[in-house]
Formats: structure tokens, sequence, C-alpha cells
């Protein structure tokens, strides 16, 4: 029986070793959004209404200022990859990525006032940088790797499906949460209650910015 055990868990980590090897993103990413920002393209100006909704005040010719063609989303805009409200997979990740990059300074006196903890020197810029993966084989909720810059990966049908129904403002807390956590465990202190902390360091900021639901706090976030 000990045996039989220790050769299934070999072979489940073999198993999830040849997946993640062979993983190859496909090519389609957002490239109207992060490279040509041609604002004749619908993404694009799908994209920008966006930002404009959430805050009037930008400046709408100052926002491609704050995308790198570094920052992509894979896979997170096929036909069905979106919420209740119509709003894609690739529209929310692009917002959230959007805000934290422009408002870096808030978000990390933020996160820094509420965690107690020092964020500047292991996340500042990372952000700019981040490749994200809606994929629908994983049974987990999300995964990470540091290869070729930072990856996540976030499950389509546990995350993204688990969150459709909700407002648009509260699951994108959500998604803030999400990846400064995962970010966080993989670059700073590499300990799962003090990267959960930041994470809700950056779920708060976000609900003090935006119209988030009074009720909807961190632990409506699935899987974190």
């Amino acid at each position: 029986g000990f045996l039989l055990n220790m050769l299934l868990g070999l072979v489940t980590i073999a198993l999830c070793i040849y997946i993640f090897s062979g993983y190859e993103p496909s090519p389609k990413t957002n490239t109207a959004l992060i490279e040509t920002r041609d604002l004749n393209d619908p993404k694009y100006q799908q994209f920008m209404e966006q930002i404009l909704a959430m805050d009037p005040s930008v400046d709408h010719h100052d926002i491609s200022n704050y995308i790198t063609a570094d920052w992509q989303s894979y896979n997170c805009d096929d036909t069905g990859d979106e919420s209740d409200d119509g709003i894609s997979y690739e529209l929310d990740i692009n917002a959230v990525l959007y805000w934290i990059n422009r408002e870096w300074e808030n978000v990390e006196n933020f996160a820094e006032d509420y965690t107690g903890y020092n964020i500047k020197n292991c996340l500042e810029n990372s952000f700019e940088s981040v490749l994200v993966h809606c994929i629908s084989w994983t049974p987990a909720c999300y995964d990470i790797a540091k290869e070729l810059g930072i990856q996540i990966w976030i499950s389509q049908q546990n995350w993204f499906e688990d969150l459709a129904g909700e407002e648009r403002p509260d699951r994108r807390a959500c998604l803030a949460m999400l990846l400064s956590y995962k970010m966080s465990d993989e670059l700073c202190y590499r300990t799962q209650t003090k990267a959960y902390n930041i994470g809700k360091g950056f779920f708060y900021w976000w609900k003090d910015r935006w119209a988030v639901s009074a009720s909807w706090d961190h632990n409506d976030c699935p899987c974190i």
C-alpha cells in the first residue's frame, strides 16, 4: 500500500511537470491593445471606454502610457469568455493591471499601511510585465511560473465563471487580490500568510478607490 501510494504520487508529480513544461500559450493575444494601440481598433476603443467609465478625468491620450508591450493576456477573449454584464475576462484583467500600474504609488502606500510590510523592493514595476493565461483544463483555480517573466494561469471555470454574476467592481477587486497575492508569494516573502495579507491590501485599495459593494469583502473571492 505504501509503495503504491508513493508510486501514484510520483506519477502525479511527473504528469504536472509534463503538462506545465509543454504548455504553449495560444499566439492569439491582445496585441491590438498592447502593441498597436490603434485608436480605430474596436478592442482598444472598448478598453478606453472602460477606463474612462471608471474615471472620466483621465486624459484618453495618456492611457497608452501605462500599457507596456510585456503585459499580455492569453485566451481571455474567446467566444463566451465574458461575465454576465458582457465584459470579457480580458477587459477585466486589463482594467486591473492598468490601474495598478497607473496608480502604483497610491497602491504601494495603501498596501504597506495595511500590512506593515515593505513591498516596494519586490513588487514595484512587476505588474508591467505580467502574463495572464485564462485556461480551462486545470483543476486548480490558479498557478504561477517565474519563467520568461511572471506568468499566472487562472481557471475559467473555477475563477472567472464563479465571479461572472458579480458586480464589475467587486470581481475586479478580487482580481487585484489574486494577482498581487500570487506575485507576492513568488517575488517577496515567499510565505503564503504574508502574500495573502498583501493581496488583502490590494483588495481594500481597490474597494477604497472604486464603488465596490459595501458588503463585498476579501472572503467573497473564490479560491484564495
